[in-house]
């Protein structure tokens, strides 16, 4: 049974056609449009938005982002655990989830929330969205 609850959410402007994108991660590029987010780990990576509602189709169409409650979000080739902190893949698994898996020294990388559920590639999962920084100073 889904539980989504969408405690905040914003509107923003595609910077392009995002429509195969409804339910993956977004973050914003330098000109403050959302892109799909990747989530490499870095010394100071750029935060995600959040997770994109909808399925806008060119370039300065609204994106409606969801920022907080629990969200739909699909889940990347690694998979996720119930319970679990999640975080956003990178490469061919940008804005999708997969388990958490700290930093390299030195580096950081973001929290989306935690999974509610077991759940594997290509499927989707409810998560508590709690976007935190995790950082490695060693």
């Amino acid at each position: 049974m889904a539980n989504y609850r969408v405690e905040s959410s914003t509107t923003a402007i595609a910077s392009g056609d995002l429509s195969a994108y409804q339910y993956h991660v977004v973050g914003l590029n330098a000109s403050g449009e959302t892109v799909v987010y990747d989530g490499a780990e870095a010394a100071n990576p750029s935060a995600p938005l959040g997770v994109q509602q909808d399925a806008p189709d060119a370039q300065g169409k609204a994106s409606l982002v969801q920022k907080g409650g629990i969200a739909k979000v699909l889940v990347g080739t690694a998979g996720v655990t119930a319970g679990k902190e999640v975080q956003v893949g990178t490469g061919v698994d940008a804005g999708k989830v997969e388990d958490f898996s700290p930093p390299s020294a030195g580096n950081s990388k973001w929290i989306l929330g935690t999974a509610l559920q077991t759940r594997s590639d290509g499927e989707y999962v409810e998560v508590e969205m709690n976007i935190s920084r995790a950082d490695n100073n060693a």
